[in-house]
C-alpha cells in the first residue's frame, strides 16, 4: 500500500525527510511495484498518507523544516 510506502522512505533515509523527497521516492517505488497512478492523483495519495500517518495513526512526527513546511520522521 502507499502507507507502507511512505513508511519505508522514513526508514530508509534514516533521518527527517521533506515531503518533495518523500514524494520522489515512493513515486519510483510505487512505478517499481506498478501500483503508480497519474502524477495528480499519487501527489494526492501520498499527502492523504502523511497526514494519516503523522496525525491520527502516530507513525510519523511532523518537524519544522527551514522556510516553509515540515520534514517527517518515523517515531
Amino acid at each position: 500500500s502507499v502507507d507502507n510506502i511512505v513508511l519505508d522512505c522514513g526508514r530508509d533515509n534514516g533521518k527527517p525527510t521533506t515531503s518533495k523527497e518523500i514524494y520522489d521516492k515512493a513515486m519510483a517505488k510505487a512505478t517499481e511495484m506498478g501500483i503508480a497512478m497519474e502524477e495528480s492523483k499519487m501527489k494526492s495519495k501520498i499527502n492523504q498518507c502523511l497526514v494519516k500517518l503523522s496525525g491520527r495513526r502516530d507513525d510519523l512526527k511532523k518537524i519544522k523544516y527551514g522556510g516553509r513546511g515540515f520534514a517527517y520522521a518515523i517515531q
